[in-house]
């Protein structure tokens, strides 16, 4: 650390919470307990026929990905993300076929679901658990998958019109105009 900048991920630390162990292992539960819940219930797993096409990610996109990755927290693994953009033509055959490979398995490493969190003050004198807000950071290339993926084969389900029914905050002058319009015909369709 020089100057207050991390040499790896080249990141000043505005926020640094300096707590003792107890503390930590205190504050460790009071977030386990928030992200846990008893009466969770996980999904089936959805039947894919034979003849579904499994979705590809190429060579092209990846590079464009980890060649473009702005300035970005690190997460667990450590690796920073001017690693994978200064390497992205090196690492771009690889990083495909794991995406790939996730893709045609359904399933992505156990690496990646891994995640920090960081505790940031929501107050500012700190007198007990819930006045830190826990930041989860996970891998920067578990971003950048996730980030593929959606812009590849998700954007068009969400932003679709599945999603305009009732989402309207990322809609130009959506809140403005379709939220009390929806609601208006929320209300009248009940009477």
């Amino acid at each position: 650390m020089v100057g207050n900048v991390d040499l790896v991920s080249q990141r000043r630390n505005s926020t640094f919470v300096n707590l003792d162990s107890d503390s930590l292992n205190d504050l460790n539960d009071f977030f386990a307990l928030l992200c846990s819940d008893d009466s969770y219930v996980p999904p089936s797993d959805v039947v894919i026929a034979a003849d579904v096409e499994i979705p590809q990610i190429f060579e092209r996109q990846v590079w464009n990905i980890l060649a473009k990755l702005k300035r970005t927290a690190t997460g667990p693994d450590d690796i920073p993300y001017w690693f994978w953009a200064d390497h992205a033509e090196l690492l771009t055959p690889v990083i495909t076929h794991i995406w790939n490979l996730s893709l045609a398995t359904h399933s992505w490493p156990t690496s990646w679901k891994r995640a920090n969190i960081n505790p940031l003050p929501k107050v500012e004198v700190l007198k007990e658990n819930s006045h830190y807000r826990g930041i989860n950071i996970t891998p920067v290339i578990a971003r950048a998958f996730e980030k593929v993926v959606y812009h590849t084969h998700g954007k068009h389900a969400v932003e679709g019109n599945l999603s305009r029914q009732t989402q309207f905050a990322y809609i130009d002058k959506g809140v403005i105009v379709q939220t009390p319009c929806y609601l208006f015909n929320i209300i009248f369709a009940n009477f």
